[in-house]
């Protein structure tokens, strides 16, 4: 009895905030379902809010390429801009409103037919303004690998997911 396997295709759908897909673009990977381990960035405008749950500190709303809801990208439980101190928590329901465009990052995922932003997502620019959380990142002079989280939190070696190493955003899968 002779079993072979397939080879599993690794596809990597990992962008940059300059490089953000459209909402359009973000429900033809989620429906394609491949490279969706990966955290992405996404643009759009928020054109509805469901909820700003200031006890769990994150908000559910939805983003588009347009000013509808016809066709939106789900942004369930996201967290608001990481601070210099890694805080992402939502403290105000008027820290986002419909018409503001923003850029998330998270992982996409179709859950029961709905496509959205898993939770753990995280506003990474409002209307242009970005997170001061991970800005001018500094690599260590010394030989030794300095390794972060994207909250910021230092790291005795890389996890599963972004990190920063040495000055640089790195993918680990």
């Amino acid at each position: 009895l002779t079993v072979s396997t397939a080879a599993q295709e690794i596809v990597d759908i990992t962008n940059t905030p300059e490089t953000a897909y459209t909402v359009a673009k973000a429900h033809e990977l989620i429906t394609a379902d491949k490279g969706l381990d990966a955290s992405v960035y996404v643009k759009g405008v928020i054109t509805s809010i469901s909820e700003v749950s200031l006890e769990h500190g994150n908000a559910t709303y939805k983003i588009n390429d347009t000013n509808t809801d016809e066709g939106a990208l789900t942004v369930y439980r996201g967290y608001f801009m990481k601070d210099a101190e890694g805080n992402d928590k939502f403290t105000s329901a008027d820290q986002i409103k419909v018409g503001d465009e923003v850029v998330i990052y998270g992982k996409l995922i179709d859950y029961s037919g709905t496509h959205e932003f898993a939770q753990g997502n995280y506003i990474y620019s409002l209307n242009g303004k970005t997170t001061t959380g991970i800005e001018n990142v500094e690599a260590a002079q010394d030989a030794k690998q300095v390794i972060y989280t994207i909250g910021g939190q230092q790291l005795q070696k890389a996890q599963k997911g972004l990190n920063i190493i040495n000055g640089k955003k790195v993918v680990v899968k």
